[in-house]
């Protein structure tokens, strides 16, 4: 990395954030021990309107031990990173909501040049450095992060000369399990052509780093269930989450309960089991002959231990939700934070 690519990873990784970030943030580290920077990308650079998003963060911690306070959850962090949290912020009247990554400093620098793209294909684009708690992690998170776009770099310029970056964004998107529109990766490049005609001036002598994308995506996607299968048992807060969601999506307002809420993965599956099956939309002819023959009719549905809902419409498809686990325990480490 030369010196002017150094400075111009860290005048963006240096960059304002809107202060609800900052202050959501400040939680996030106050609720985990010997975090040593937090990292912010995706929707918290992109929106206004925090109620209506999930602001990402990455928390950065010294060692497996700072994960989790479970001895299984240190193991299965350092083995299958990161672990992934989700959280809710109560600021000015309004609820905010998060999904947050723990992972080591050595889990970090070693994914950024990885096979696995999951890691260095997000920190390749514009990302936020919202806190350090010296100059020397400062010094190492900028390394990591030219290296992830090093790694990134290299691997689309394999993919095209000419659309490195498109390329690139594209083929990561098939090697995780969350399907993305088609057009995802030109707008990803669109929205910061400045940003990556830069990278591509001052990383311009980076080789093309042949690669198999067909195992990317196979190994990817493995990787993928993984990390599911580690977090579903693990998450809390998952149901309210997942019932804000789907409302947000789709319009559907459940009421989440307390059996739910204790036993998330154990709902999503009797769910599954007692629900309905999912019926085409009826047609413009039929829907007129309905609304002549028979009054509209509400479906109720009940569920196990008193859980209750009234389906007045049912998606045929739904956005797969992301991953979460259980909150840590809550202790602060006094440092710096940078604007």
């Amino acid at each position: 990395m030369t010196d002017q690519a150094g400075q111009f990873i860290l005048e963006n990784l240096r960059m304002p954030v809107a202060e609800p970030v900052h202050t959501f943030a400040e939680k996030l580290r106050s609720q985990h021990t010997n975090v040593c920077a937090v990292f912010t990308y995706g929707s918290a650079l992109r929106d206004s309107d925090f109620t209506e998003t999930l602001i990402d963060y990455y928390l950065i911690v010294d060692r497996a031990k700072d994960l989790h306070p479970s001895w299984l959850l240190q193991a299965l962090g350092k083995a299958i990173p990161p672990n992934v949290f989700y959280s809710e912020m109560a600021l000015d009247g309004k609820i905010l909501r998060s999904k947050y990554s723990l992972i080591t400093r050595q889990s970090f620098a070693k994914l950024m040049v990885a096979s696995n793209p999951y890691l260095w294909a997000r920190f390749a684009q514009p990302t936020r450095l919202l806190w350090t708690k010296d100059i020397a992690t400062e010094i190492e998170m900028v390394a990591a992060i030219s290296s992830a776009i090093c790694t990134a770099k290299a691997h689309g310029h394999y993919l095209s000369v000419e659309n490195s970056w498109v390329a690139l964004f594209q083929n990561t998107y098939r090697t995780e399990l969350r399907p993305e529109a088609a057009n995802r990766a030109q707008d990803i490049v669109l929205a910061n052509q400045s940003y990556y005609d830069r990278l591509d001036s001052l990383f311009s002598q980076i080789v093309p780093q042949p690669s198999s994308w067909m195992a990317k995506r196979v190994l990817g996607k493995l990787w993928s269930l993984a990390r599911l299968g580690k977090n579903a048992f693990t998450f809390a807060g998952g149901a309210d989450y997942a019932a804000w969601k789907i409302a947000r999506h789709s319009g559907v307002k459940i009421e989440v309960t307390d059996w739910q809420r204790r036993h998330p993965f154990l709902a999503g599956a009797t769910d599954a089991m007692l629900s309905p099956p999912c019926v085409p939309a009826p047609t413009a002819a039929e829907t007129m002959r309905s609304s002549v023959t028979s009054p509209p009719v509400s479906v109720a549905t009940t569920w196990p231990r008193d859980m209750t809902m009234t389906l007045s419409h049912r998606p045929s498809s739904s956005r797969a939700s992301d991953e979460l686990t259980m909150t840590g325990v809550p202790e602060r480490e006094t440092s710096r934070r940078m604007r």
